[in-house]
């Protein structure tokens, strides 16, 4: 199974279980405008199970974003994989500059200036 969650648009799983030989990608995005807290309880409960979390967000200094992932592989042979990461905006910024960064976020890295204005975050 293969789903994308734009937190604050999408409901997002609480609790799930992968079963030997299935593969979960789970993806989540929060975009400016979204304090959110996800819980995520997940049970990887048999060999050849594929698990990957990743998720990215993009926020003000004074909005809150909070992963808290629970993963249990419960036995072995099993694969899980998580990546995270996210941007803080300064709050001295104008919010044209935040439209600046997602402008450069979505450019192929071959393509992209070292920052598209400045390296506050």
């Amino acid at each position: 199974m293969e789903k994308l969650y734009i937190i604050g648009r999408d409901e997002c799983p609480r609790e799930l279980i992968v079963h030997g030989g299935e593969t979960l990608n789970l993806s989540f995005i929060v975009l400016p405008g979204v304090s959110c807290k996800l819980d995520l309880d997940l049970d990887i409960c048999g060999p050849g199970a594929d698990v990957t979390l990743s998720g990215l967000y993009v926020c003000p200094a004074d909005e809150r974003v909070e992963f808290n992932i629970v993963l249990r592989h419960t036995a072995g042979g099993s694969v899980s994989r998580q990546l995270f990461k996210g941007l803080v905006l300064c709050d001295e910024r104008p919010a044209a500059h935040s439209t600046a960064w997602l402008w450069w976020l979505r450019m192929p890295s071959t393509q992209r200036p070292v920052s598209p204005t400045t390296t506050c975050f």
